[in-house]
C-alpha cells in the first residue's frame, strides 16, 4: 500500500522519471542497433570483396542503409526534452 500512494501522490515526477528511463532505454537500444548493423556491414562488405560474391557486397551496403535509417531516430529522441 505504501507503493501505491506514492505512486498516486507523486504522479507527475513518476510520469517523468518512466519517461526518462523508457528515453535512455531506447537510445541505448539505438546505439546497439548502430553498431550492430556496422558491424555487420563491414564484414559482409569485406566478405563479399574476397569471394567475390556481389550478393554479399549487396547486404554489406544494405547494412551501411540500416545505419543512417537508424540514425534519423536516435537524433530526434536526443533532441526533444
Amino acid at each position: 500500500m505504501g507503493e501505491t500512494d506514492w505512486y498516486t501522490a507523486n504522479m507527475g515526477e513518476t510520469l517523468l522519471l518512466e519517461r526518462r528511463a523508457v528515453v535512455q532505454r531506447g537510445k541505448r537500444l539505438e546505439y546497439f542497433t548502430i553498431a550492430r548493423n556496422a558491424a555487420e556491414g563491414l564484414t559482409a562488405t569485406a566478405a563479399g570483396l574476397i569471394a567475390g560474391s556481389i550478393s554479399l557486397v549487396g547486404f554489406g551496403i544494405d547494412s551501411f542503409i540500416e545505419v543512417t535509417s537508424a540514425s534519423g531516430p536516435l537524433e530526434i529522441v536526443s533532441r526533444r526534452r
